[in-house]
């Protein structure tokens, strides 16, 4: 269900993609203790898509905090996926043969 236009948030899928590719602090419950101090030391963690797969499935994250180590409540932001999208900006591998294009296959929906 697409929420009311009077509450709206959306963002495109490109967007998410930046998102989940940029570098992310952890809470401090996450930090990695240091094998040179033994103590506990702030961290982050970034992750990369290094190679496109033949068929790309997108999961979005449903519940998340709007702060670090805030409360877990539910995403309702709204999501526009395209019709044709090209991973190679994301990828950070070799480059691909025949690039990293796709085309949107469906969509599922659920609250």
């Amino acid at each position: 269900r697409r929420p009311d236009d009077s509450d709206l948030r959306e963002v495109d899928l490109e967007q998410c993609l930046d998102t989940f590719t940029q570098v992310e602090e952890l809470a401090q419950d996450d930090w990695v203790k240091s094998s040179k101090t033994g103590k506990f030391e702030r961290s982050r963690k970034k992750l990369d898509i290094w190679t496109a797969p033949t068929c790309l499935l997108v999961h979005l994250k449903r519940f998340g905090s709007e702060r670090l180590g805030g409360p877990i409540e539910k995403v309702d932001t709204y999501v526009k996926a395209p019709h044709e999208l090209d991973l190679t900006p994301w990828l950070q591998g070799p480059p691909i043969d025949g690039g990293a294009r796709y085309k949107l296959y469906a969509v599922v929906n659920h609250s």
